[in-house]
């Protein structure tokens, strides 16, 4: 991520670099983490660590978010469908459950 690669080469701990963009260092290391995304308010002070114009990060910003919104329906269909597999085995091992024994 940009901003841990960007607080590396200036040496930077998570609690300085946090600190220069003016949040906790746990939110600094939840962004690091990909745990959790900044907020649109925090773009001008990100932008100014980066050493970005304002813009480009909104750019990048929104880039990303459209790449987690993709993610989340992503992830929200592959639930849907393996929640459909199990009811399917669940029904295949009642028919089976039926079935005659061989003997």
């Amino acid at each position: 991520m940009a901003l841990q690669e960007a607080a590396e080469r200036r040496d930077l701990s998570h609690r300085t670099a946090a600190e220069e963009i003016g949040v906790a260092q746990q939110t600094f290391s939840k962004w690091t983490a990909d745990e959790f995304r900044p907020g649109p308010e925090h773009l001008p002070a990100i932008a100014r660590f980066l050493g970005l114009s304002g813009r480009k990060t909104r750019e990048v910003w929104e880039a990303s978010s459209g790449k987690l919104r993709a993610s989340r329906l992503a992830t929200a269909r592959l639930d849907r469908i393996e929640a459909e597999l199990e009811e399917i085995r669940k029904a295949l091992t009642k028919l089976l459950a039926r079935l005659p024994r061989g003997s």
